[in-house]
């Protein structure tokens, strides 16, 4: 009998090992299961990193009209694309440059004023050169209308005398001044127009 009860203790004992080491085997294929299942997703996860990495992406933007500023950082010397010599058609003194250097300018725009006051001067000194001259043809035509009247004088009363009087000596040296008196007439009006020029040129001149 009780190596009876010892056997029946025996085969459960060996029962119970038997279900621990199938509880440890099946433990086991859990884990190795759940390790390759792990494995798998994180393959998967790096490898559709990589594939979107290698992936060419586009950006789409409406079309719109701009300004585009192209701004460049670089050591060196610059050289303008367009280059323009600046001058002047009149030679003096600069008074004023009114813009700095690499300032932006327009068409029209003053970039220096010349110092006029000797111009200023000349058109002065011009314009009474005007009045003189216009003042001498006033003269040389009040001389040339005295000279006419002598002379028609003159030759009036020679008529009237039967060519006696005056003599023909008073008549020619009468003749002479009136032509003379024409000649003069004629070049204090040239002197006239000569400083009325003049004066324009130095005018225009400071109009520049």
């Amino acid at each position: 009998m009780k190596s009876k009860i010892k056997s029946e203790s025996d085969i459960s004992q060996t029962l119970e090992i038997d279900q621990a080491s199938g509880r440890r085997k099946g433990l086991k294929r859990w884990l190795i299961v759940a390790l390759l299942v792990v494995t798998t997703v994180i393959t998967i996860v790096i490898w559709k990193r990589m594939e979107n990495s290698n992936s060419v992406q586009y950006k789409i933007q409406e079309v719109v009209h701009g300004n585009l500023t192209v701004i460049v950082t670089a050591t060196g010397t610059l050289q303008p694309t367009n280059k323009v010599d600046v001058g002047s058609e009149l030679s003096g003194i600069i008074k004023s440059v009114e813009v700095d250097y690499n300032d932006r300018v327009k068409v029209g725009q003053v970039l220096a004023k010349l110092d006029t006051s000797k111009l200023e001067a000349q058109i002065a000194q011009a314009k009474a050169a005007l009045e003189s001259a216009k003042a001498k043809v006033l003269q040389a035509q009040a001389t040339l209308s005295e000279t006419r009247s002598k002379l028609l004088q003159l030759q009036r009363v020679w008529e009237l005398s039967n060519k006696k009087v005056p003599s023909q000596s008073e008549l020619d040296a009468a003749e002479a001044a009136f032509e003379r008196a024409k000649a003069d007439e004629a070049s204090a009006k040239a002197t006239v127009s000569q400083a009325q020029a003049t004066l324009e040129a130095y005018e225009t001149d400071l109009s520049k």
